[in-house]
């Protein structure tokens, strides 16, 4: 899109938390978006679910100071069962935006850097994912650990019940917007469409943007101003 959301390590964006729409439960999903880091230091989060116990993560890193670019890592736990996937060092260069699947395809977890497959993990023993307490995007929940991420990120979708790609074969990343407005949140059953400006979510308070609050969400009916 012609904009994105920009995270100076202290901000971040929360979504509806113990939300139903985000249990994942033994389902297929995906996690998807561009990303434009603009530091790479030690664990950062880019999304996190998590309820203390069970998570879901996808962490930006480095493994050592002297790297001009950084890894990406796709965690799923059940609270009792973990499995972790992280893409080779400098695998996502800085100041260069790069679109990431996390994506669970039956039994597997898959992590795609440019559309080009990078690993799988087996996560055949974990039991189901349920709702997390806590849902942030660009901050770990515990938003004192001091592991914010700083860049951009756009085209940031959520997608429960389907795996988007699957395999160990490349396909060609999303250029056009995912939201068919020129900016706005888009929710449906199953998917979540951020794109542009400042959006923050109210516990029963509908969606607020920059103090517009919105109550009752229709597809195609609103059109903030940012």
């Amino acid at each position: 899109g012609a904009t994105s959301i920009y995270f100076d390590g202290s901000d971040y964006l929360t979504l509806p938390a113990t939300n139903s729409d985000f249990a994942y439960s033994s389902e297929d999903f995906t996690i998807d978006f561009w990303m434009y880091p603009t530091s790479a230091t030690f664990s950062r989060t880019v999304a996190q679910q998590t309820n203390g116990g069970m998570f879901c993560n996808i962490w930006y890193h480095r493994t050592n100071a002297g790297q001009s670019a950084a890894n990406v890592s796709f965690i799923l736990s059940d609270g009792t069962n973990t499995v972790e996937i992280t893409t080779n060092d400098d695998t996502v260069p800085l100041n260069e935006w790069s679109h990431i699947a996390a994506v669970r395809d039956g039994s597997n977890i898959r992590l795609y850097v440019d559309g080009v497959h990078q690993l799988a993990g087996d996560v055949s023993s974990l039991g189901a994912i349920v709702s997390g307490t806590y849902h942030y995007i660009g901050q770990y929940w515990n938003t004192g650990g001091g592991e914010g991420y700083t860049g951009y990120l756009d085209e940031i979708r959520i997608s429960r019940g389907i795996a988007r790609w699957t395999g160990t074969g490349s396909f060609t990343p999303p250029s056009a917007s995912y939201y068919k407005g020129a900016k706005g949140l888009n929710i449906k059953t199953d998917e979540l469409y951020v794109q542009g400006g400042d959006v923050a979510f109210d516990t029963g308070k509908g969606i607020r943007f920059d103090g517009d609050t919105l109550d009752d969400y229709e597809e195609g009916t609103f059109s903030p101003t940012f």
